[in-house]
């Protein structure tokens, strides 16, 4: 089983070593989605998981949209939602 599971390895390897364009791309995708997977899941541990530094949660105010005028529905806390 093991000398079968080698034999399958040398054979991708060989089969990759002729095709350097397609490696190269494969390689670069791999890396760019495992570190766009890390970096999300960093950002989602910092963003949402954790709680915000702050004293009082209470006077956190969120951004809402204003049209050209400045007219908009105005500031919303964090405890009307």
């Amino acid at each position: 089983m093991i000398e079968r599971l080698t034999q399958d390895v040398r054979i991708a390897i060989r089969a990759l070593r002729r095709t350097p364009a397609f490696t190269t791309t494969v390689v670069l995708i791999l890396g760019v989605s495992i570190g766009m997977a890390a970096a999300m899941s960093a950002v989602y541990q910092a963003v949402v998981r954790e709680r915000l530094p702050v004293h009082d949660e209470k006077a956190l105010i969120l951004p809402r949209p204003v049209d050209r005028g400045g007219r908009g529905p105005g500031p919303a806390y964090a405890t009307d939602s």
